[in-house]
């Protein structure tokens, strides 16, 4: 049953990295109403199963983990950080908090609640709810992107870059990255395929719904990133 949350893409998870005791339990609750998970056993696990989630769901009870929550914000800003703490460690909790988590929960928590929490951070994470960048928005199910009372259909790959820039916008995203996100860690796709699926994406955009092409900004010799919303020279905000 899936309790109103609807299901989401399979292909965005959310990785799990809690106590043995928890992680499991977390990850069955979960798949049963509609998050896809993957549970990792270590951090070094996580590492390795990060390119290919969306949410990542952190213990930071331990060192080791507080440390990677960090290495994430980093290394990895377009992914979406929800932690869990012991009811009594509120220096740690703070101390998440000021890392700009999406989110925070304290032992014990209701799991009814942390699924509709994972759910919000998802939807946020692709902007369906932000207007921050030029008030795009967007329908994962369909890979529909809408703009200004226009909308367009993107491919597969195309949704993808979309999103994956879109999560941060103005943070430059390094072509090997990219890669990852939208083809996957496995993928023997080069830069000149991120550059040829972007030159795609912007003539799609531009003909769609009539965002200019620069708008996916080329940082010379490191990457793309997706412009912050700018404010026309007739003083209309785009």
């Amino acid at each position: 049953m899936m309790h109103g949350l609807g299901r989401l893409n399979p292909s965005s998870r959310t990785l799990i990295l809690v106590d043995n005791d928890d992680r499991h339990a977390i990850s069955e609750y979960l798949e049963e109403r509609g998050l896809a998970t993957v549970v990792a056993n270590d951090v070094d696990h996580a590492i390795r199963l990060a390119p290919d989630v969306t949410v990542a769901l952190l213990d930071v009870s331990r060192p080791e983990v507080q440390d990677l929550a960090h290495g994430f914000r980093r290394y990895r800003p377009e992914l979406a950080l929800v932690t869990l703490t012991e009811e009594r460690d509120a220096r740690l909790a703070t101390r998440m908090l000021d890392l700009d988590v999406e989110d925070h929960f304290a032992r014990p928590f209701d799991l009814e609640l942390l699924a509709w929490r994972l759910s919000a951070v998802f939807t946020a994470s692709l902007g369906l709810k932000t207007g921050g960048t030029f008030d795009l928005r967007f329908d994962e199910s369909s890979r529909t992107v809408y703009h200004a009372g226009r909308s367009t259909r993107l491919t597969p790959s195309e949704f993808r870059l979309v999103t994956t820039l879109a999560r941060k916008p103005g943070h430059v995203f390094k072509r090997h990255d990219v890669i990852r996100r939208v083809w996957g860690s496995d993928s023997e796709n080069g830069e000149r395929a991120v550059d040829a699926l972007v030159s795609r994406t912007r003539r799609h955009l531009h003909q769609g719904v009539g965002l200019d092409p620069d708008v996916i900004r080329t940082v010379r010799g490191v990457g793309y990133q997706l412009e912050r919303r700018r404010k026309p020279r007739n003083g209309a905000v785009g």
